[in-house]
């Protein structure tokens, strides 16, 4: 296969990536953001490597936070690119290859080499970005896994190429997710680049262990900008009061001034108990039982930890929320009517996928490119041979990207109303289970010591 199509940006490309960051922007998610912006490596040549928790959310994190005018490209499973027309579409997304053997047997593991000499050439010749998930896969919980060595070799051997004239850096990512696969909060923390330069004497001497040092910063640097929960036995717990304390940060100003970002007060969470499991055992194993029962008891509850940590004085602005999601029913229901089908249609072809990501993944990639964009431009072309006046055909497709958005948004604004309204109901009808949980939060917090 040909991969010299990288070293171009179409003008279609440009096209589509406009329009995909406008829905990652106000339909994928809540809110987006880049922390330390100013680590990126502006007009030189470098290797994105980042953790992996949610599929193709994360490329287009990755995709987004560039500014320069440059379009990384990505490196994903080469079993994807099976089918030449698929390859050809994937390498026009700028993406490439990566043969691992559990994916495509041992012997086109070699043709490893052929997209390593591509990359090395993006890097050292075109000032290009190559952006990667070392860990090899998604993680399914908030901890890196092992990084594979692939990024450090592509880093090594365009350097080497260039007899080390070039200097290639190695830019460490967090990616934090809060919440589900949809209409979550998505914060980038960029880290400190790391100079492959550094390492130009002990390469020319031991190779594999210049690859193995580069490997383990660039793990150091990644814990260090992401949630990092290592604790295997209790990690609900640790997942659990991450989330108390991320909620307590955004109900009081005096913690959002010390914490920066819900990252960071979370960090700062998972290291106070990791602490505590070092130095006051018993403690620590006070704290997990009462966070167990806590979980236990919202959980049974069919409650939501947002709205158990909510300010008191807050319950009139949540119930003004319910309030105003009611009275644009209307409106909903226009969005409902025009995008209900070409919604069901992408659920349907994404069916079959393996797992979870993937089927987001799919859904994003022919719901946002074709189901949708398909099925309003029907709808406006319908209207179009009805010899509608060119000013209300104007008028209907301004509509129709509405409704899109309103489709989406009501989906989480109508959760929302009904777990306020099963916080209400359960604060009415078993008030001791409420003071319960308000009781042990108060002790939690004042072991944790946020």
């Amino acid at each position: 296969m040909n991969y010299h199509r990288i070293f171009r940006t179409y003008f279609l490309y440009k096209l589509i990536f406009k329009y995909v960051r406008c829905i990652h922007a106000h339909i994928l998610h809540r809110s987006y953001t880049v922390y330390n912006a100013e680590n990126i490596p502006t007009g030189k040549p470098f290797i994105m490597v980042a953790n992996h928790q949610h599929g193709i959310l994360d490329a287009l994190a990755l995709l987004f936070m560039i500014k320069d005018g440059r379009y990384p490209v990505f490196m994903a499973r080469a079993d994807v690119f099976k089918n030449k027309y698929v390859a050809q579409l994937l390498v026009f997304f700028r993406l490439l290859p990566a043969f691992r053997m559990q994916d495509v047997g041992k012997n086109r593991v070699l043709e490893n080499e052929k997209v390593f000499a591509t990359t090395a050439q993006l890097l050292a010749q075109h000032n290009g970005i190559l952006a990667l998930f070392p860990e090899g896969g998604h993680q399914e919980r908030k901890q890196l896994g092992k990084l594979k060595k692939g990024f450090a070799r592509i880093a090594f051997q365009t350097a080497s190429c260039a007899n080390f004239e070039t200097e290639i850096f190695v830019l460490p990512v967090g990616i934090h997710h809060i919440g589900g696969l949809f209409q979550s909060k998505v914060s980038v923390c960029v880290g400190k680049p790391i100079s492959v330069l550094t390492f130009q004497e002990l390469y020319m001497q031991e190779p594999e262990k210049a690859q193995q040092q580069l490997l383990e910063q660039t793990a150091r640097a990644m814990s260090s900008n992401m949630l990092d929960i290592k604790e295997t036995t209790y990690y609900n717990e640790y997942l659990v009061l991450c989330t108390i304390a991320r909620i307590y940060r955004k109900n009081n100003a005096a913690i959002q001034e010390r914490y920066a970002s819900d990252l960071a007060i979370e960090q700062a969470v998972v290291s106070r108990v990791e602490l505590l499991k070092v130095h006051q055992e018993t403690t620590y194993v006070e704290l997990m039982k009462l966070t167990k029962n806590m979980d236990e008891l919202i959980v049974s509850l069919h409650l939501s930890y947002e709205l158990v940590c909510e300010k008191k004085h807050s319950i009139a602005k949540r119930g003004m929320h319910v309030f105003i999601t009611i009275l644009l029913i209307p409106i909903q229901i226009y969005a409902f009517v025009h995008q209900i089908i070409p919604f069901l249609l992408t659920s349907v072809c994404s069916r079959n996928a393996g797992d979870e990501l993937l089927k987001v993944s799919l859904q994003l990639a022919l719901g946002a490119l074709f189901i949708f964009p398909l099925w309003n431009g029907f709808l406006v072309f319908i209207l179009f041979l009805l010899e509608v006046p060119f000013s209300w055909l104007v008028c209907y497709g301004i509509s129709l990207l509405f409704s899109i958005w309103v489709f989406f948004r009501s989906v989480s604004a109508w959760s929302f109303c009904q777990a306020w309204c099963r916080r209400q109901l359960v604060r009415l009808t078993n008030r001791s289970a409420i003071k319960e949980i308000e009781g042990i939060l108060k002790n939690i917090f004042s072991i944790i010591g946020v």
